[in-house]
């Protein structure tokens, strides 16, 4: 029988303090100098990707376009319910499967990509002849590698917001991206600068924190920022694994940071 006497309580108070001082250290710690991830070798990557409007998107998509899916899927597209152009972008992906429970049945329709250089992700490797009836027979790891879904949050702050009513609508949003991260619990977190991926991100990081999921979170900054970082990028600095950019000024004043040439 467990007397719950004033020592005691203060006992097992100090304990889970401890024990949750200790697990927020050794994350930070993993952070800032690089830790060992919980993803096993040859197994799938869950992928959660924030979308942001106009050249966010683009940049974004190319760099999607650049994963293996095969191995990184599912692959998860977050994007803003004002983010209009970003789901046309999507909806314009040809050889995907999108599912969403806000979008459209017409999204998940197969469609090609108008003009040159269109955004268009890796698709698995292809068998040109074969029947339509035996594609619908893949099994359903095969079916997983080619199938994107599409969630959609609030956006943190419009522009011209104040700054007093955004507080509000950034709680908010941050509950809604809570959500979606605890059902996916993805591996790998990308994100590129809008503004609704900090609230992504920081769920991730709080998860991580409390064991429930180990996302690592990739933070890219975008091919426009040549000589200081966004805002976004400031605050992610401190909190991402990989904090990529892609001019040599701004890794020159970013010890964390690295650069890989242009990417996007």
């Amino acid at each position: 029988m467990v007397i719950w006497t004033p020592n005691f309580v203060l006992g097992v108070t100090i304990l889970l303090a401890w024990a949750l001082f200790s697990r927020v250290a050794y994350v930070l710690a993993s952070i800032w100098f690089g830790g060992p991830t919980a993803i096993r070798k040859g197994s799938s990557i869950k992928t959660l990707v924030v979308l942001g409007s106009g050249g966010h998107t683009s940049e974004m998509l190319k760099l999607v376009a650049g994963l293996d899916r095969a191995r990184y899927h599912p692959q998860v597209f977050v994007i803003a319910n004002t983010d209009k152009l970003s789901r046309d972008r999507l909806n314009g992906l040809s050889k995907q499967n999108i599912t969403s429970n806000e979008t459209p049945p017409s999204m998940a329709k197969n469609q090609g990509l108008a003009g040159n250089g269109g955004y268009e992700l890796r698709s698995r490797k292809k068998f040109a002849n074969e029947a339509s009836d035996l594609d619908k027979q893949r099994p359903k790891r095969e079916q997983a590698e080619t199938e994107a879904i599409v969630e959609i949050i609030p956006r943190s702050r419009e522009v011209g917001q104040s700054y007093v009513t955004s507080v509000f609508t950034t709680i908010f949003a941050s509950l809604c991206a809570l959500k979606i991260v605890v059902k996916h619990r993805p591996d790998l977190i990308i994100v590129n600068g809008p503004g609704s991926c900090v609230p992504v991100c920081m769920c991730g990081l709080l998860l991580r924190m409390l064991a429930i999921c180990n996302a690592r979170i990739t933070f890219v900054e975008s091919l426009c920022r040549v000589r200081s970082l966004s805002l976004t990028g400031k605050i992610l600095y401190w909190f991402a694994d990989d904090f990529i950019v892609q001019w040599p000024d701004l890794q020159a004043k970013y010890k964390k940071s690295k650069f890989l040439g242009r990417i996007v």
